[in-house]
């Protein structure tokens, strides 16, 4: 019933009153009333001529939480969900096909979900046949990687990321863990996949049993070791995908940081598997990176130290259009820097705060000198 405050009553009102662009819908659980709801106010806001955001509260009351989504979109309502849904939650990555899904690029290879699907069983033959819980994995490639991370957690092991393959991080490693695996001397006796394994099919995988240790960048003193489940990991790449998903659809995923570290983890291998992005090989020097991200729609994962030292010379111009998003992170982006990757990148960069030991906190993006940071989904500060 109107109340005569002055304030608007409706939702025309609140939107032409307000200017807002982020909305938090709450669903009940019952399918049929959610939808006719939901459908209700997607009408009224697909009428604005700007674009907004809205996710759902409450949806955990669905077994499938991406269901609403789906039928609105169906309806036709797809810009009801600015950033969509993830495609396939981590712990069920892998139980069914998906004939046209590319998972990366890895010896010059384009890997589909069918053989990373197999490579992923390999390893997991392999850990299972392997005495011990805790196994240090160390790959150069992202999707050799993410196959072994997966075939380990598929097996019931716990993993721990070796930063690098030097002597002395694996040395300082071997009391800890039962063995290694991926790219490291042979003194080590690294375990490798099997050739042929058997599909026995997969199972989901439990959110809360699986667990991944990282490694603090020991700036303050010796590296400690930080243990994450998949549970916790899911909720940042989540967050991420509500924050960014926006502007990143359809795009594939280059990167100069390495996926044996937290921010690589997720930026480069844990995210774009849930949403569908082609990963493609780690690159180190800035003139094979124009030629890589050139000619197609792309997200560039970097630090503040690759993104400060950018040859002016390169023909970054022809980035323009196609180049989505620049992520950076890893320590603070010089005020300069920022604005000399909007000017030759043409996109702002994104700077991302956080740690290994929280996780991502909060996020700016260098549109304008000095933009404040915004938290992310889920973080809260006072």
């Amino acid at each position: 019933h109107p109340v005569a405050d002055g304030l608007p009553e409706t939702l025309e009102q609140v939107v032409a009153h307000y200017g807002h662009r982020h909305f938090k819908l709450k669903v009940g659980g019952r399918m049929d009333d959610d939808l006719a709801r939901l459908t209700s106010i997607a009408t009224v806001l697909d009428q604005s001529p700007q674009d907004y955001v809205a996710s759902l509260d409450g949806n955990e009351q669905y077994a499938d939480a991406e269901g609403v989504a789906e039928l609105l979109a169906e309806k036709g309502y797809h810009r009801l969900y600015g950033a969509r849904p993830l495609k396939r939650a981590l712990d069920r990555l892998l139980l069914e096909a998906r004939p046209h899904r590319s998972v990366g690029v890895c010896d010059g290879e384009v890997i589909d979900h069918a053989r990373f699907r197999q490579r992923v069983l390999a390893w997991r033959a392999a850990f299972a046949a392997a005495a011990g819980r805790d196994w240090a994995l160390y790959f150069d490639d992202a999707v050799a990687f993410a196959a072994a991370l997966f075939g380990a957690w598929h097996a019931g092991k716990r993993v721990f990321l070796a930063a690098d393959n030097l002597p002395a991080t694996l040395q300082a490693l071997q009391p800890q863990v039962s063995g290694f695996a991926g790219d490291v001397s042979a003194d080590y006796r690294p375990l490798a996949a099997l050739d042929a394994a058997p599909d026995e099919g997969l199972q989901a995988l439990d959110e809360r049993a699986c667990e991944l240790c990282v490694f603090t960048s020991g700036s303050t003193g010796q590296p400690s070791a930080i243990n994450k489940r998949m549970d916790q990991l899911t909720r940042e790449v989540d967050a991420l995908q509500a924050a960014f998903g926006t502007q990143l659809e359809g795009v594939q995923v280059h990167g100069t940081v390495s996926h044996q570290h937290i921010y690589g983890l997720l930026f480069r291998v844990l995210w774009p598997l849930a949403a569908g992005r082609l990963i493609h090989p780690r690159r180190f020097f800035h003139e094979d990176l124009v030629g890589a991200l050139a000619g197609t729609d792309t997200v560039l994962v970097a630090t503040p130290a690759h993104l400060k030292r950018l040859p002016e010379q390169l023909d970054w111009a022809s980035l323009h259009g196609r180049l989505r998003a620049v992520f950076s992170s890893g320590g603070p982006l010089p005020e300069e820097a920022a604005r000399q990757v909007r000017q030759w990148l043409g996109v702002a960069p994104t700077e991302v705060y956080g740690s290994s030991e929280t996780g991502g906190i909060a996020w700016r993006r260098w549109d304008t000198d000095l933009p404040p940071w915004q938290p992310l989904p889920g973080v809260q500060w006072r």
